[in-house]
């Protein structure tokens, strides 16, 4: 009995080329085997067709065969780090090993969090970053909204980065992501070119895999199941996010992700509705005399007679006849589908993984199966950029002696007999004992106290006096030691886009992962 992820252990690995792979890699073929038979043993209907059935179709449609194992791993079109990239390399091994298909679900449906991606510079004594452009930024707008970048402007992002990067341009992986992205002959949007660009770096190193986007594949009968069963879908979607709230102590029906909304006259499903022209919006179902309505928010999008909704095939076409939006996915929607039709164990990373314990549980609810296995990888990757000899503890030093010499000018000051500061550093000694004696002994006197806390504040001040430089010699090496560490933290980073790398760092990666695999 393969061991289940623990979840525990799910932390981002803190080293360059350190890797996380859970469970144990020695498990993953009994874990794909156990996820076959548990699959296998389903036993419901997707409206009218039975699931095994539709297994076979949707995993027909993703690999072109229903009779191999299969392997999935997914995640947004974004300029991805090597911890994500390692998913690549993993779910292409154990598909080798397996004698399985592997896929790569392309989650063109999300929103960007930014268009534009980071690129650090090195050509200074400081790394510094900039960002590169790949699209105008629209609040709520999908990655399959972003038009296609010009031939020129896929030319200005390869100027931008070699401008920041510098002669090291050329070494990098760049050049082929560019290429490739360029070669797309009428891009529908930005991700077809995002596609043709991560697959030519993948081809580089093995890690190729059958590429799909979310937008083309999800929701057929899961979707017209989830619309007829509005209601129960989403109280069980509740009541899963309830019982993982519950597990981790969260308060609140916010987080991690809203409840659905429930009413006498709609139910919210989770489901985003938009055309090509505007934000998305939640989907809603009210349920009328023998008909529901679909909603984008509060906009009425159409109609769908209740008894074209027990079949699969009148179903399709009566949502398809009700609005020409765009129904896409939310995340919990996405990897039910994903878990329990298209493939029999998904790699996912490690905000996936933990975020895809409450799919368990609605897959649990909803369906009344148990859920199948799931593997988590990720890794940490540097560039290898020039570092200081600095730590977080100098920092803390420079800024206490900056402190220091604020209240305590003195100690950094020659005593040399006769000069001003040694007259000055004895008037502050005495005040110092005054002050002291009267804390001990006169606590009461507040205006002598008053008094002498003012003379040392006052000696204090002509001591610097004496000494000009010092505060900004002190305030400089506070400054300088920050600006190191920062540097250092922006030479750690994980973050940095795959294509950014040499090809011999993702190389060694990769075999430190396929060793890892077997």
């Amino acid at each position: 009995m393969p061991q289940a992820l623990d979840f525990n252990a799910l932390a981002t690995p803190a080293r360059d080329g350190q890797t996380l792979l859970q469970p144990a890699p020695g498990e993953y073929l009994a874990l794909l085997e156990q996820n076959r038979r548990l699959l296998d043993s389903y036993r419901f209907s997707v409206l009218d067709v039975d699931v095994q059935d539709l297994r076979s179709r949707v995993r027909t449609e993703l690999v072109g065969t229903a009779e191999q194992p299969v392997v999935g791993t997914g995640h947004q079109p974004e300029f991805i780090h090597p911890g994500v990239w390692a998913k690549h390399v993993v779910t292409r091994c154990l598909a080798e090993l397996a004698g399985a298909r592997a896929f790569h679900l392309v989650v063109d449906n999300d929103v960007p969090d930014k268009t534009t991606f980071t690129v650090p510079s090195y050509e200074n004594d400081y790394i510094e970053t900039e960002e590169a452009c790949f699209g105008r930024y629209r609040a709520g707008w999908a990655f399959e909204q972003l038009p296609p970048l010009s031939q020129q402007e896929l030319r200005q992002m390869g100027e931008d980065v070699r401008r920041v990067v510098g002669h090291r341009f050329d070494e990098t992986l760049m050049p082929a992501f560019l290429e490739a992205a360029g070669r797309v002959d009428q891009p529908r949007d930005f991700v077809d070119q995002m596609i043709a660009g991560r697959s030519a770096i993948d081809r580089k190193f093995g890690a190729e895999m059958i590429e799909h986007r979310v937008s083309e594949v999800w929701g057929g009968p899961l979707l017209a199941l989830m619309i007829r069963d509005a209601e129960r879908f989403a109280q069980c979607y509740n009541a899963a996010l309830g019982d993982y709230r519950r597990e981790q102590g969260i308060r609140g029906a916010q987080r991690p992700v809203p409840d659905l909304l429930c009413r006498s006259d709609r139910v919210e499903l989770p489901v985003w509705a938009y055309d090509r022209q505007e934000a998305r919006q939640r989907l809603f179902v009210g349920r009328g005399r023998g008909k529901v309505t679909l909603l984008a928010g509060a906009d009425r999008m159409g109609d769908v007679a209740v008894g074209d909704l027990d079949r699969v095939e009148t179903a399709l076409a009566a949502i398809r006849n009700a609005t020409a939006r765009a129904l896409r996915p939310r995340a919990l929607s996405l990897t039910t589908w994903v878990r329990v039709l298209g493939c029999d164990v998904f790699v996912h990373g490690i905000g996936g993984a933990q975020y895809d314990r409450i799919t368990d549980r609605l897959i649990q609810r909803y369906f009344g199966v148990d859920p199948p296995g799931m593997i988590c990888v990720s890794a940490t990757l540097c560039l290898r950029l020039p570092r200081f000899d600095v730590a977080q503890d100098d920092l803390d030093r420079a800024r206490r002696r900056q402190r220091d010499l604020a209240y305590n000018p003195q100690r950094y000051l020659k005593d040399d007999p006769g000069n001003r500061a040694a007259h000055l550093i004895r008037q502050k000694h005495q005040a110092v004992r005054r002050s002291d004696a009267l804390r001990e002994h006169d606590w009461s006197n507040h205006d002598a106290r008053r008094e002498t806390f003012g003379q040392i504040r006052r000696l204090n001040g002509e001591l610097l006096d004496t000494a000009p430089d010092l505060p900004e010699r002190f305030a400089g090496d506070v400054e300088r030691i920050r600006r190191r560490l920062a540097s250092n933290r922006l030479a750690d980073s994980r973050e940095y886009f795959v294509g950014l790398f040499p090809p011999e760092r993702l190389a060694g990666l990769a075999d430190r992962l396929r060793a890892e695999v077997g």
